[in-house]
């Protein structure tokens, strides 16, 4: 009896909390679980904002700091497609993405307008960060959000413009501090953004990695 009742506890009291939260929020029609649109995201599990637009699933600060200093001439590519692709196509004049998830794949391609390009890779074919050798492009904006990253941020650093930036998601993460330290090694700063995120009720860090006379003149 006592198992039972400690199951039910603990499926019962985070969904009390996250409840009352969003009475109390409602109530007041203020705050910023309801101004970020943490709730709806957290209803419809997938990071959208109040109206529900989509967002990226990076730190709220995170977000809140590159909707006052992206701009329209901007390219940015992606490791790793979603809601974020859609976000950055309102943005920018260009975003290519890759993403190994045929679903996700399927699901962005179906709502993405004419300036995405998105990119289907098969992890078996083991060239997931080549994927932006292909491109033969350089970029604004280079976000590793996806598979393989600490691959991927080696890869970035030869496809920046001279103000080019790395955005990488979980950056606190461990099995990622190996990427850290190679940009670190290769002149990049970061500042990290911690704080919640759409969808959960826990903090989690997102990193910009720059260099001097940057696009986002930080």
């Amino acid at each position: 009896m006592n198992d039972k009742k400690n199951i039910i506890r603990k499926a019962v009291i985070p969904f009390l909390k996250v409840f009352n939260l969003y009475s109390l929020a409602q109530l007041r029609d203020r705050g910023p679980l309801v101004e970020y649109g943490w709730f709806r995201s957290f209803n419809e599990k997938k990071p959208v904002d109040r109206s529900g637009k989509p967002l990226p699933w990076f730190s709220y600060p995170m977000i809140y700091f590159l909707e006052k200093r992206v701009k329209p001439q901007f390219t940015v590519f992606e490791f790793g497609a979603g809601n974020s692709t859609l976000w950055w196509a309102k943005k920018v004049s260009r975003v290519i993405s890759c993403e190994h998830n045929v679903e996700w794949y399927n699901l962005v391609q179906k709502t993405a307008p004419s300036n995405v390009q998105l990119i289907y890779i098969d992890l078996s074919q083991n060239n997931y960060p080549e994927t932006l050798t292909g491109t033969s492009k350089i970029f604004d904006i280079i976000v590793i959000d996806g598979e393989e990253r600490v691959e991927c941020a080696k890869q970035a650093i030869s496809y920046l413009t001279p103000g080019g930036v790395i955005i990488l998601d979980d950056s606190d993460r461990a099995e990622y501090s190996e990427a850290v330290q190679y940009l670190f090694t290769h002149g990049f700063r970061q500042i990290e953004f911690y704080g919640m995120t759409a969808c959960i009720n826990v903090g989690k860090e997102t990193s910009i990695f720059y260099r001097p006379d940057n696009c986002l003149t930080i």
